[in-house]
């Protein structure tokens, strides 16, 4: 029952962009490494194509992470993304979801295209290098006021304009949801007189103090069990 109401409420949404005239939905995310912007914005474009009638698209380089992970998604079209070509892949009127560092990568588009930005860095970030002619704050005032920016959690929010003075108070995030597997531990690696807990991410500063807060509370956690913690 409460999945037939999210795919109601997400189909209510898409037909009201239908109405306006926004057919398509482009996910604008051109990157070769694996990374975790890739791989949410697939599996959202894929339940979007699943649960509306919108047109979904994903642009990248034809070797792209992103587009390897689409092409095993037959309702999501891939747009290849071509960086020495100054027109934006598809001049159709669409929305446009991009990572808010990508702004300076859109191109020549259909004048009434909705854009959407996704802020997923949760430390401060070199603006000055993303936009060259110094309009990163004007770019971050027009986020701002046209509530054009979404974020992956509140560290995001609370870092992205601070070094320009542009505080940020809508409270917008992107929705993500990872896909259930029914997959069993194998019994060799289950052991009763000990506790085993793994970290798997890239050891990078904007990551590290959770794997701080993470090994103090496996230290403080009190147990007549081994402990082990497994950083992978």
């Amino acid at each position: 029952m409460a999945n037939d109401q999210k795919y109601a409420d997400v189909r209510k949404q898409a037909d009201k962009l239908i109405a306006e005239g926004y057919k398509n939905f482009v996910f604008f995310q051109p990157a070769y490494n694996i990374g975790g912007g890739p791989f949410i914005e697939a599996q959202m474009a894929e339940y979007i194509s699943e649960h509306t009638d919108l047109n979904v698209y994903f642009c990248d380089y034809e070797n792209g992470y992103g587009a390897f992970l689409v092409e095993k998604m037959p309702k999501v079209n891939l747009l290849k993304y071509n960086e020495k070509s100054d027109v934006f892949p598809l001049q159709e009127k669409s929305v446009v979801l991009t990572n808010s560092k990508r702004a300076i990568l859109l191109k020549k588009m259909h004048p009434e295209n909705k854009l959407l930005f996704w802020h997923y860095e949760t430390i401060p970030c070199g603006w000055h290098v993303v936009f060259l002619n110094n309009e990163q704050k004007k770019y971050l005032n027009l986020l701002k006021q046209n509530k054009a920016v979404i974020y992956h959690d509140w560290s995001s929010r609370d870092t992205i304009g601070k070094e320009y003075g542009v505080a940020f108070d809508n409270k917008d995030y992107f929705y993500i949801t990872l896909k259930e597997k029914e997959q069993k531990a194998p019994q060799k690696l289950i052991s009763n007189d000990e506790i085993n807990v793994g970290w798997l991410s890239r050891l990078a500063p904007d990551k590290i103090c959770s794997l701080y807060y993470l090994i103090d509370n496996v230290a403080a956690y009190a147990t007549d069990k081994k402990k082990n913690l497994h950083i992978i």
